[in-house]
C-alpha cells in the first residue's frame, strides 16, 4: 500500500501513515527512486494529483542528484539550481521544498524574465507603499511577503534586473525587505531557491550579474544532468509517458 509522508520530525525523519491506494495515480513506480516517490507523495498531499511532481529516472546521476536534494532540503540556506533548458529545474526546486519542513507555508514561483527594470518589478517582489509611484493607490505586499515561512523559487534568476538584484541581496543578507517608497524594513522568513540556464560567472565578468549575489545564492549548488548523460533514463521516461497517456485517455497503446 502507498504511504503518506507527514511533516518531518525535528530529527529530519518523516512520520509515515497509510495513504489510500485509490488516492494516488501511481504511474510507473520502478521508474522512480525512493526519494522521487517521497517527493511525488508529498506533492499529491500538498497540491493534489493533477500537480504531482514526477522525477523519473534511476540512473546513477539521477540518484546522486536526488540524494543531494534530500540533503539540501533539511536546511534553510539558498540553493542555486543550474542546468540546460528542459532538464526540469522547477521540478527539482519543488522537490527541495516538498522534502523540507516548510510545506505548511507557500511555494511561490517568480518568473524572472517577465520583469524589467523599474518600480513595478520591485513592487511585485518586495511590495510598495501608497503614493510611491504613479498608480500606487494603496499599499501592496510583494511576493516575498506572500511566501513568508515558505520558499520563493526564482526561475531564470540571471534575467533579474539590477535594481531587483540589489534588493534581493539585501533580503538574503539581512533577512528583511524594504517596500518601495517606505522608510521601514520588516523581517521575512523565506528560503530562496534560484535556477538558471545562463552562465552566471560570465555575466559577472561582463557586469550583468552581481558577484556578491551569486555567492549568496550558491550556498548549495545543484547541477541537473542532461538526459543524454543519464544512461537509460530515456527508456523509463518513454514508458512513463506512454503509461500516463494510456491512463489519462483510457487507452492501451504501445509506442
Amino acid at each position: 500500500m502507498p504511504v503518506r509522508l507527514a511533516p518531518m520530525n525535528s530529527d529530519g525523519t518523516a512520520n509515515v501513515v497509510p495513504f489510500p491506494s485509490t488516492t494516488v495515480k501511481r504511474g510507473t513506480d520502478d521508474a522512480l527512486t525512493e526519494v522521487a516517490q517521497q517527493v511525488r507523495l508529498r506533492a499529491v498531499q500538498k497540491w493534489g494529483i493533477n500537480q504531482s511532481v514526477e522525477l523519473v529516472g534511476t540512473s546513477s546521476k539521477m540518484r546522486d542528484t536526488l540524494d543531494r536534494v534530500q540533503k539540501f532540503a533539511r536546511f534553510n540556506q539558498t540553493i542555486l539550481i543550474t542546468g540546460e533548458s528542459g532538464v526540469g529545474k522547477e521540478l527539482f526546486a519543488k522537490a527541495c521544498y516538498l522534502l523540507s519542513t516548510r510545506t505548511n507555508a507557500p511555494f511561490v514561483v517568480v518568473n524572472c524574465p517577465q520583469y524589467g527594470e523599474g518600480n513595478v518589478t520591485v513592487s511585485e517582489l518586495f511590495g510598495h507603499v501608497k503614493g510611491s509611484f504613479t498608480g500606487a493607490t494603496s499599499d501592496h505586499k510583494g511576493l516575498f511577503d506572500a511566501a513568508d515561512g515558505g520558499a520563493v523559487f526564482l526561475d531564470e534568476v540571471g534575467d533579474l534586473p539590477p535594481t531587483a538584484q540589489t534588493m534581493l541581496l539585501r533580503a538574503l543578507a539581512e533577512k528583511e525587505v524594504k517596500p518601495l517608497g517606505s522608510n521601514k524594513t520588516y523581517s521575512v522568513d523565506v528560503r530562496i531557491i534560484a535556477a538558471t540556464n545562463r552562465p552566471l560567472r560570465d555575466m559577472i565578468a561582463n557586469g550583468q550579474f552581481r558577484q556578491d549575489l551569486y555567492f549568496r545564492l550558491r550556498y548549495f549548488p545543484l547541477d541537473i544532468p542532461a538526459l543524454r548523460d543519464r544512461e537509460n533514463d530515456w527508456k523509463l521516461l518513454h514508458s512513463y509517458f506512454v503509461d500516463k497517456l494510456n491512463q489519462e485517455y483510457n487507452l492501451k497503446k504501445a509506442f
